[in-house]
């Protein structure tokens, strides 16, 4: 189970394999699990030369470009590329501010629900 990335950094072959492979630049990440996530990143782009940690991690592109990925390969780019652009422009400015109000629009809150409605919902002891 796991990604390639995972493979990479825990089989000895794998790495012995990037090694071989010099023309090796990249590598798309779908572990689906942000602390190993942060371990293919930093793992692979601390390599010499280093493996461009890529995501797939629609649900949470902010997170993975904050943790450090060197790109985006998520499918949603195919509909909203023009909000990729200013989600990883925002995160290589390092502006927090920014990054959260393109991730917004790329992922909308609920609509809001007024405080009565929420008591109706709730249940009292």
């Amino acid at each position: 189970m796991g990604s390639p990335a995972v493979k990479a950094i825990r089989s000895r072959r794998s790495r012995r394999s990037l090694d071989a492979v010099p023309t090796v630049r990249a590598i798309k990440d779908w572990c689906s699990n942000p602390q190993l996530h942060e371990r293919h990143i930093r793992v692979l782009q601390s390599r010499t030369p280093p493996v461009n940690v890529l995501t797939t991690h629609s649900t949470w592109l902010m997170g993975s470009l904050v943790l450090g990925c060197n790109g985006l390969l998520s499918g949603s780019g195919s509909v909203i590329a023009d909000l990729h652009v200013q989600l990883w422009r925002a995160v290589q400015e390092n502006d927090l501010a920014a990054a959260r109000r393109v991730n917004d629009r790329i992922w909308p809150r609920p609509p809001r629900r007024s405080t009565a409605s929420l008591r109706s919902t709730c249940t009292t002891a």
